[in-house]
């Protein structure tokens, strides 16, 4: 019969020698997506590790911070701000002044 082929026919093969140029360049292109981002996770973490400098070198013993926290650099932390409370009994406020938070 003719047209005819024995085997497996190698469309992977065709399609990749088809067009070697497409091929170089779309290798090229995945090559340079992965460098950068190992370039960037390169960066990152020498960012954390001259960023944990302070927390290493501070000397304090304790740090308050919000549960979850990893490290004091980019990790949103907050603390409740307390209710307004009226002064002790014992100490009278002065006329005129009042209590901001922001």
């Amino acid at each position: 019969m003719p047209g005819f082929t024995r085997g497996p026919v190698p469309v992977t093969w065709r399609l990749l020698t088809d067009r070697p140029v497409r091929l170089a360049v779309g290798a090229l292109g995945v090559g340079l997506a992965l460098m950068l981002i190992l370039l960037l996770d390169g960066l990152w973490v020498g960012v954390q590790n001259r960023v944990t400098l302070f927390e290493d070198h501070t000397g304090a013993q304790l740090a308050v911070v919000a549960p979850g926290t990893d490290s004091l650099f980019a990790d949103a932390s907050s603390l409740p701000i307390p209710q307004r409370r009226s002064p002790p009994g014992g100490i009278p406020r002065r006329q005129g002044t009042q209590i901001h938070q922001s």
